[in-house]
């Protein structure tokens, strides 16, 4: 005959069973919540995502790329989710070294010289996606948004000297130069190279071309000509693959 559990095999059985259907039922809880917040980061991600992708969009506009901040990514963004806030702030305008940093930043911090960098390369820019007020509960992504390109056809050339400058013997003569689109939009990232006859005159100033003097303090020997009473100065630039010509005024050698 078989003997029956006692009250303290059931306690014991019971307090067992209970622990084990406590852990199951907590590791249960928390893998819900795992999932849930997964999910909650996947969907968050790709509305961020989707945010920088119009971001971009309306950037290829150079009226909305040349806003300082943008206006339509400076705050709230609208979300296609009701339970999830977006927002976005664009950060400080990076430059790009051209060619590249690692050959340019041998002059960086040359007062004569300075590296050739595009100031206004990309913006950068933050979106931030939450689905509640803690803060574990956010996605943020960061991208770079480039200048768009724009139609050089109708470019005019500004700040160049309207008369001739003057080089005497032992002086300079400055020139500085800027280029806006037919709509008068700056080309703030565009690089100048300048070039003149080094037998007489040699070319000093910032590398990014944007401004350039020309110094006449070089010794005219035989067999190089007498100094002319003046000299062309020839200045080009490129942009997307195209040059633009620039037709500075002579430099007069009195």
């Amino acid at each position: 005959m078989r003997r029956a559990l006692s009250l303290t095999e059931v306690v014991i059985a019971l307090f067992l069973l209970s622990s084990v259907a406590l852990t199951v039922i907590s590791m249960t809880r928390m893998a819900f919540i795992r999932q849930r917040r997964n999910q909650h980061a996947v969907e968050a991600t790709i509305i961020a995502q989707s945010a920088l992708n119009g971001a971009r969009a309306w950037a290829l506009d150079p009226d909305h790329y040349l806003e300082n901040p943008w206006s339509a990514y400076n705050g709230d963004v609208d979300s296609p989710l009701a339970e999830y806030t977006v927002t976005a702030r664009t950060l400080t305008r990076r430059g790009l070294y051209s060619p590249c940093a690692s050959l340019e930043e041998q002059w960086t911090g040359l007062p004569l010289e300075g590296a050739r960098l595009m100031p206004q390369a990309v913006v950068p820019l933050e979106v931030e996606v939450k689905w509640s007020n803690k803060a574990s509960d956010r996605v943020r992504l960061l991208g770079y948004i480039g200048e768009p390109k724009r139609n050089i056809v109708g470019a005019q050339v500004k700040d160049l000297p309207a008369v001739s400058p003057s080089a005497p013997t032992g002086g300079t003569a400055l020139y500085n130069v800027s280029v806006e689109d037919s709509s008068g939009r700056p080309f703030p990232n565009l690089l100048f190279n300048w070039n003149v006859n080094s037998d007489y005159l040699r070319i000093e100033g910032r590398r990014d071309g944007r401004q350039c003097t020309l110094v006449r303090d070089v010794t005219v020997t035989a067999p190089t000509p007498p100094t002319p009473p003046w000299l062309p100065v020839q200045c080009t630039a490129q942009y997307a693959g195209a040059n633009i010509t620039i037709e500075p005024e002579r430099v007069l050698l009195p």
